[in-house]
């Protein structure tokens, strides 16, 4: 039997039996888990406890023959998800969606829980440019696991360029000498999100200029599918960030 105690952050909650919940979280030490917590419906103030995004200090056990954990106690509740709005539901779902289609090697767990706790530290603040942050989260993320997202370059030359469009027909990133060397229909990139992904390192910096004010969440979303399928490198369509599309 294995006790453990860990950092948890609620990530999804599903009901178990009458009374019971199964959570899936990302523990400090052991990445992504799944819980079992066994009669927290019954306690109005326990399950409370349990909310989605909450960061509990948690005492677990596991049989060696189980894949899920068993909450034996709640040490402590580290921070509560519970004064945050819509968008920022939205923002951790897209964290969320991300976590479940990486994976992430176990000594890099401790960094990656530090990533998720700190962006959920701050999003409490943000109230624009949701989709921006969400880009910058991501990249960070990806750059942990060596696959950066904001490394941008021509899918058909394969070099780094000043400038690029989305090609219509397959959403590659190109740059617009192959693109007219090709004669390909393709759908523009606002040269202020050029701009954020090529400085990434300097987000803090350039989040603050004023003329993203007229940078559309669509566009923005569109350019993140494509940056994710080529980081992924599958062409899984991420969910949630499409939903910011409607967001002003």
């Amino acid at each position: 039997m294995l006790i453990l105690n860990t950092n948890v952050i609620i990530l999804k909650k599903n009901q178990w039996k009458e009374s019971s919940y199964i959570f899936q979280a990302l523990s400090q030490s052991e990445g992504l888990i799944s819980i079992i917590a066994q009669g927290v419906k019954k306690n109005k103030g326990q399950s409370e406890n349990f909310q989605l995004y909450n960061e509990l200090d948690l005492e677990l056990s596991k049989s060696d023959s189980s894949s899920f954990f068993k909450v034996k106690s709640i040490n402590d509740i580290l921070n509560s998800a519970l004064s945050l709005t819509y968008e920022h539901f939205l923002m951790m779902e897209a964290c969320t969606e991300l976590l479940f289609n990486i994976s992430v090697p176990y000594e890099d767990y401790d960094e990656l829980y530090k990533l998720v706790n700190n962006y959920i530290y701050y999003l409490k603040n943000i109230k624009k440019n949701y989709s921006l942050y969400i880009l910058k989260f991501y990249n960070s993320i990806l750059q942990l696991i060596g696959h950066p997202l904001c490394n941008l370059f021509c899918d058909y030359c394969h070099k780094q360029k000043d400038n690029y469009t989305i090609c219509y027909e397959n959403h590659h990133l190109i740059c617009n000498e192959c693109s007219s060397q090709n004669q390909l229909k393709t759908i523009s990139i606002n040269p202020l999100l050029l701009h954020m992904c090529k400085n990434i390192d300097n987000f803090w910096t350039i989040i603050n200029d004023n003329r993203f004010v007229i940078v559309l969440q669509s566009e923005i979303t569109m350019l993140l599918q494509v940056l994710l399928k080529r980081s992924l490198q599958n062409n899984y369509e991420f969910k949630t960030i499409n939903q910011f599309d409607n967001i002003k």
